[in-house]
């Protein structure tokens, strides 16, 4: 190994490491990766390594020892190595000190020195610091409440429903057992419904095959979802976490749903909730004498990923135990197993395993841990609740740079929510230098190509808002888009109390609008 060059090498470090990491995929450079297209992986791996991912450390040590998409550098190599090592990811610790062994004492005492210098620079202290969120300490102790209680309600039945029989209308041959493979599009959510973000999730489902003759308005259904709590208690940005059957009636209700506020020393904060809708709520008992068939196909299922010892399908059992809540299982077992995996360096069970700890408020520090190392692998739904957390969570200290970081890697995923919290931070963040009214305005017109723009208040105000900003404002068209946007927050029984005022505001004293 050429020690003499270490100053070259020190200079491409610094080249690679100095512009910031945007869209972090290291699925995307894992897909590269297995094809052999090696420069595009190598690309996308540079991207998460600029933020700490260990994976991404990892696979540029390989691609630097091989000389795969680059000229082969067994001191790279190593330096990559070491840094993956910091976090003992894999066998990056034993790699290294095999690769230490065939040199010289004073290159081993040179490059132990040199790593250290890196790991100033670029180790996980600084992207710690830079990228992730600082605990508030002495917050940590406190929870936050709702209406005094210590957890949110989660469990909804559909009123319409209940006069519906599931055993007539949702017939286990409408069912089709999927071959669950981590990244499938188990849950088939791009069914015409576009309130919601489609983002594809990943957990055990059964699918219904279309029946376009069936009035799918009160058919029975099984719904999962995830969702942010807002300061009234209203409940927005809903993603469907898993579903069986056509769900529009529960989406709808849970979308005009109102929660008790979340609350933290006194002060409305925001939070996160899933909930279980439809025959999500149902015990095993009902299910099964609701549909026996479906009940004894889930429960076999259920049998067959629990006996497996592959990873994925580890994975996908603690999600069935986590989405069938009437299957036998021990307490905590599906939190066991998703620890388990997530400290073997599984990204969905780092997300699933960070998040159930951050909702159900059981170890916050824990949580943020996992949520973050989830979000190294560019996973858009960690991304969008790491970036949240940094935006307005009680328990870190807020820092809306870093929450656009992470909200903008989101949006090149599709996140619609990720859009809407990075468009009002350009249009009205504290930290002025983040104001950006042509950059708000150009993901405004991203979500005017979807149909959301449809249904969310929040959509509206903030194009009231951008019209307001913009240098030529129309000023007609800013009280058009917040009058609208009170009605459609108003028909979801959201507090519109503060869209009001400033509409009030804007519109007394000496400005007359003219229609």
């Amino acid at each position: 190994m050429d020690f003499h060059k270490n100053l070259w090498t020190v200079v491409c470090f610094t080249i690679a490491f100095s512009f910031p990491a945007l869209a972090i995929n290291v699925f995307k450079a894992d897909d590269y990766f297995s094809t052999q297209q090696y420069e595009l992986a190598k690309k996308e791996y540079s991207k998460a390594a600029g933020v700490g991912s260990p994976h991404a450390y990892y696979q540029l040590g390989t691609m630097y020892y091989k000389g795969l998409g680059t000229k082969a550098d067994k001191l790279q190599a190593m330096i990559w190595f070491a840094l993956a090592a910091e976090y003992q990811f894999n066998d990056a610790e034993k790699i290294v000190k095999d690769m230490l062994k065939g040199l010289p004492n004073e290159d081993q005492a040179y490059f132990n020195e040199l790593v250290l210098v890196f790991r100033e620079t670029f180790g996980k202290q600084t992207t710690n610091q830079q990228y992730f969120p600082i605990i508030v300490t002495e917050n940590l102790p406190q929870k936050i409440t709702f209406g005094g209680e210590g957890k949110l309600e989660n469990n909804y039945q559909d009123p319409e429903m209940m006069f519906e029989s599931f055993s007539q209308n949702f017939s286990a041959n409408d069912a089709t057992p999927l071959d669950f493979q981590e990244g499938s599009d188990a849950f088939g959510l791009n069914d015409g419904l576009s309130t919601y973000d489609r983002e594809p999730t990943d957990n055990p489902a059964v699918l219904l095959s279309r029946r376009p003759e069936v009035d799918f308005t009160r058919r029975p259904y099984f719904l999962i979802v995830d969702h942010d709590v807002a300061t009234d208690g209203s409940v927005r940005n809903i993603s469907r976490v898993q579903n069986i059957g056509y769900p529009r009636s529960g989406l709808e209700l849970i979308e005009r749903s109102t929660l008790a506020p979340p609350t933290f020393e006194g002060t409305r904060v925001e939070f996160f909730n899933r909930s279980y809708l439809g025959t999500a709520t149902y015990s095993g008992f009902q299910m099964k004498a609701e549909n026996e068939r479906l009940y004894d196909r889930i429960r076999r299922l259920a049998k067959k990923l629990r006996k497996s010892t592959t990873t994925a399908d580890k994975y996908q059992y603690a999600m069935a135990l986590l989405a069938f809540t009437w299957l036998p299982q021990e307490v905590d077992e599906a939190e066991n197993i998703l620890k388990k995996l997530a400290l073997s360096g599984h990204p969905k069970a780092q997300f699933e395993y960070g998040f159930k700890l951050y909702r159900e408020q059981k170890d916050i520090k824990e949580a943020i841990h996992w949520l973050s190392e989830a979000s190294k692998y560019g996973m858009s739904k960690a991304e969008y609740v790491l970036g949240s957390i940094l935006h307005k969570s009680p328990w870190v200290i807020n820092d809306e740079k870093k929450a656009l970081f992470w909200y903008e890697s989101a949006i090149e995923k599709g996140h619609v929510g990720a859009t809407l919290k990075a468009i009002e931070l350009k249009l009205l963040a504290v930290d002025e230098t983040l104001h950006d009214v042509p950059k708000a305005i150009e993901l405004l017109a991203k979500i005017e190509e979807t149909e959301i723009k449809e249904e969310n208040p929040e959509y509206y105000f903030l194009l009231a808002i951008s019209h307001k900003n913009r240098k030529n404002r129309n000023f007609s068209q800013v009280v058009k888009y917040m009058k609208t946007a009170i009605d459609e927050a108003d028909s979801r029984n959201w507090d519109v109390t503060y869209w009001e005022g400033l509409l009030e505001a804007w519109t007394t004293g000496t400005v007359q609008i003219i229609d």
